[in-house]
């Protein structure tokens, strides 16, 4: 994930299972004169590996470096039946590949 991107922001990662995942990814920074994380940039997408975060959005991320921090959780949802019953079993994950830039 670039921390100073020129326009709009491109985030790429290893796409998930195609129709079952999905992705949440956290581009969190301090605001100007701020002391603590408070702010973020919150992405609910299909888990295809692939999303563009418009320009005025990505500037607001491009001017807090590199007081910046990257979170993303991923998880799979499956419908399953049991004794006629249809339930939703969700698998999920946290990583935490990138914390801090240079």
């Amino acid at each position: 994930i670039d921390p100073q991107p020129v326009d709009s922001l491109h985030l790429t990662w290893n796409a998930g299972i195609e129709g079952e995942s999905q992705v949440q990814i956290s581009l969190q920074y301090i605001s100007s004169g701020g002391a603590i994380f408070d702010r973020q940039l919150i992405c609910a997408l299909n888990d295809d590996g692939s999303f563009w975060i418009y320009k005025f959005q990505a500037s607001k991320w491009k001017k807090a470096y590199p007081r910046q921090r990257v979170s993303a959780f991923r998880w799979i949802s499956t419908f399953n039946t049991v004794s006629e019953a249809t339930l939703l079993l969700s698998i999920s994950e946290f990583d935490t590949t990138k914390t801090t830039f240079p």
